[in-house]
């Protein structure tokens, strides 16, 4: 039997090829060229399967799991090995000892290498798109179809699904429904009805999507558009090759320029079907929307078929397109969907153990009480019977028939007062945590974090859940487990819903009402305070070490990704701001603390060397944490200009690249400089050009921001207000701003003495010297002029520290 091929196999094969292209370079010098070609793909190829390799197969990202257990995967590994094993072939067979004889039989190999390089480079980018698509569809997909009853939703696939699927080219392209619950349902039916005819004609192509509110990448235009083109790349290879190509020129994979490959490659489709579920639990839901009608303008090939909870025609107004597209707007009215509800009802009937036994009578009644109080709602029907079927006998179905919910509404609330008392707490945590995960949790992961409420600075392992499993039976049916990927979720969105809205905020359900910003809030500082465990204080480990803690602490994956973006969901600014900065300044700990160990699960394949010299400031910039940046900035020793990451920025880099404009300004007023280059010689203004984010530019290239002999020049009325007073500029290398408690300059180490700038407030003046109580101005020597006075009376130069220095040195 074979053993399958591994990546960790593909790489040792990759390695052994470069060493054997540079030795066949050597031997011939006709082929060195070619030769310098392979080496580099080759080289760009292990790159990316070490790559690959880091996603951990068993790592808590259910996408990425299922990604590398694909037939598409598991099949570009094997036509890769042997790929690799052709150019070995090709590169052995006709090399002999002489240099003479290699260089005449090289016309003949050449050919063969030159296809191979070509292969490679189709394979490595087949690869790379493939991790681009971060939020694949199929698992969800998977998910629904298993969960759908064949036979329903005939109403829209045979209907208006149809007309707008088989329309001509004067027909609307566009096919909107309107659903409440059941409508991803109906999607994904519809998905399988397009895959059937994609399968029948191969010009025929189609990718679809599902926005999920418990998946943050898929909220994502990035991964959405991501997601289709690398779905579309299956269909048609040749947009890899175009990938290749801009990633060699250096562009960068953004948005526009993704839109720009999809039109490109689209239309190579005699008709191509997009469709697109729940576009309205994208948080950039109209940029997505924007984005599709625009691939739909530019594609007279394309068919677009959208799932939402509201009316199209909100969404347009909201665009004010001076002429909106022709659609076909579909409302799954209450008609609609009680065809299949009443389809539903019955066929859970005839399959239910006890539900089966019923008389004809009790059966009939059952069903006009559900299907009576379901009011169009699938989910509503869905409870009733899975509670209805746990009954034991005939005669408890029909007292519970009596005293069934007026709607879903009161479905949820009669679970939530039935849980009890001492399990309270423990379902109320994974409600709220599941309500705002940022990606689907496994049921391993939300044992850990219902209990975070007991934990210190070690974990109590006596306050953990020895079964993790017990939180379904807590729940009572308002989560649902996948046995497949262990994976745990919200049952419906109707339960966030119903927990966010305000019918919860009075009575006995109070305790399990809340508003979303501050459980992101609470989230941010659970996962903060799991990475403050004494566990972690030793800072970076080995690669055996981290994976065995990754192991013991199952939410550590979890909160070391994820603890950064609910901090900035959250509107409580300050609130943790405490531990967050007792966070960070771990740093300077022997080892780095706890904080090199979060950067570690962060990149736990970058050298320790990397890890432990980049400092808080930079991280914290790059994560957009505003809060956690200003206290930084005003806290001893930081170098606001210190360089770190795998590209050697700063965290004005980092700023820029990401696109935090206040985060940016904060660190120009503390003097970063905006002529630094990282290790690839770029400064932070050709980032945020190449990237177009246009109030960056726009904010580097302020003149107050002007350079002067390499600094920044930093005015006194452009300081933070939140800044502690006084603060001090060292009068010997014009450092940055130092609180007045520190006794000498970060950067040059002088100590503070009279020229060292005092700077109290303009409600302090008379508290401060007279000789420095009044500034000169530095351009053109004009003064003294008072300390309220902004610019130069004669030459309107701004008040800069500049101006202090100068004062003090006459």
């Amino acid at each position: 039997m074979v053993d399958p091929i591994s990546i960790l196999g593909l790489v040792a094969q990759v390695s052994h090829l470069i060493r054997r292209a540079y030795d066949y370079g050597k031997a011939v010098h006709d082929a060195q060229s070619d030769m310098r070609k392979l080496y580099t793909e080759l080289l760009a190829l292990k790159g990316v399967l070490e790559q690959l390799e880091e996603l951990d197969i068993a790592s808590a990202e259910p996408d990425i799991a299922d990604l590398k257990r694909s037939t598409e995967f598991r099949s570009t590994l094997s036509s890769t090995s042997e790929l690799l094993g052709r150019l070995m072939e090709n590169l052995n067979k006709k090399q002999t000892s002489s240099r003479r004889v290699n260089a005449f039989l090289w016309p003949w190999v050449k050919d063969d290498v030159k296809a191979d390089i070509q292969d490679l480079e189709r394979v490595k980018t087949w690869l790379i798109v493939m991790m681009m698509a971060d939020s694949s569809p199929k698992r969800l997909h998977a998910k629904v179809i298993k969960k759908r009853m064949a036979g329903t939703g005939s109403w829209l696939l045979d209907g208006d699904f149809r007309a707008w699927m088989d329309g001509g080219a004067d027909s609307p392209r566009i096919l909107w429904l309107r659903a409440g619950s059941g409508k991803t349902t109906l999607h994904a039916a519809a998905v399988e009805k397009l895959k059937l005819v994609q399968q029948e004609d191969p010009n025929i192509g189609q990718a679809y999507f599902y926005c999920s509110f418990d998946d943050r990448e898929s909220q994502q235009p990035l991964n959405i558009l991501g997601s289709i083109l690398y779905q579309l790349s299956e269909h048609h290879p040749e947009a890899l090759t175009s990938i290749d190509k801009l990633r060699k020129s250096g562009d960068i994979l953004g948005e526009s320029v993704l839109m720009r490959l999809i039109s490109e490659h689209m239309s190579s489709f005699e008709r191509f079907y997009i469709s697109v579920d729940a576009i309205n639990e994208s948080l950039r839901c109209m940029e997505v929307f924007e984005m599709l009608l625009h691939l739909i303008a530019v594609n007279p090939n394309v068919r677009l078929f959208i799932t939402a909870i509201s009316s199209c025609s909100h969404w347009l107004d909201d665009l004010q397109l001076e002429e909106p597209p022709n659609m076909i707007e579909v409302d799954m009215g209450t008609g609609d969907a009680d065809k299949d509800i009443g389809f539903y009802i019955m066929t859970r009937i005839s399959e239910e153990r006890l539900l089966k036994r019923l008389s004809n009578e009790t059966k009939l009644q059952l069903r006009e009480k559900v299907f009576g109080s379901a009011n169009g709602m699938f989910r509503y029907a869905q409870c009733q019977l899975d509670s209805l079927s746990t009954l034991r006998t005939a005669k408890m179905v029909l007292q519970a028939l009596d005293n069934l919910p007026k709607d879903i509404y009161e479905v949820y609330e009669r679970i939530l007062l039935s849980i009890p008392e001492a399990d309270i707490l423990l379902a109320r945590e994974s409600l709220f945590f599941l309500s705002v995960a940022l990606r689907p949790l496994t049921i391993q992961e939300l044992a850990e974090a219902a209990v975070l409420e007991d934990y210190k600075r070690r974990i109590d392992e006596e306050c953990r859940l020895p079964e993790p499993m017990v939180l379904l039976e807590i729940c009572q049916g308002l989560i649902d487990y996948d046995a497949a990927t262990s994976v745990v979720t919200l049952s419906h969105s109707s339960v966030r819903a119903y927990i966010t809205s305000s019918i919860t905020r009075e009575g006995e359900i109070g305790y399990f009402s809340y508003d979303i910003s501050g459980i992101h809030a609470d989230i941010a500082h659970k996962c903060l305070s799991y990475l403050l465990l004494e566990s972690f204080q030793d800072g970076c480990c080995t690669n055996e070490e981290l994976e065995r803690k990754f192991r013991d602490y199952p939410l550590l994956r979890y909160a070391s990704q994820y603890w950064p973006h609910h901090e900035r969901l959250t509107d409580r600014h300050g609130r943790h701001e405490t531990s967050a900065l007792a966070f960070c300044l771990s740093h300077k700990k022997a080892g780095g603390g706890n904080f090199n160990f979060w950067v570690q699960c962060l990149l736990p394949y970058s050298s320790r060397d990397t890890i432990t010299a980049t400092e808080p400031l930079y991280y914290a910039s790059s994560f957009g944490l505003a809060d956690i940046v200003a206290s930084l900035l005003t806290s001893e020793g930081v170098d606001v200009d210190a360089q770190g990451g795998r590209f050697e920025s700063s965290a004005l880099h980092a700023a820029c690249y990401r696109g935090h404009v206040e985060i940016a300004r904060q660190l120009l007023e503390c003097g970063a400089d905006i002529n630094l280059c990282d290790s690839d010689g770029c400064t932070a203004l050709f980032w945020a050009e190449k990237l177009g984010r246009s109030d960056i530019v726009d904010l580097l290239q302020d003149p107050k921001y002007a350079q002067t002999q390499g600094r920044i020049v930093v005015t006194l009325s452009d300081l933070a207000d939140e800044i502690d007073y006084p603060i001090w500029f060292c009068c010997t290398c014009n450092g940055a701003r130092t609180r007045g408690r520190y006794k000498h300059c970060w950067r040059c180490r002088h100590e503070k003495c009279e020229k060292c700038i005092k700077v109290a407030g303009l409600e302090d003046v008379e508290k401060i010297p007279e000789s420095q109580s009044r500034w000169l101005c530095c351009n053109c020597e004009a003064g003294p002029l008072k300390i309220e006075a902004k610019d130069c009376r004669d030459c309107e130069h701004e008040k800069c520290r500049r101006c202090w220095v100068f004062n003090v040195s006459i």
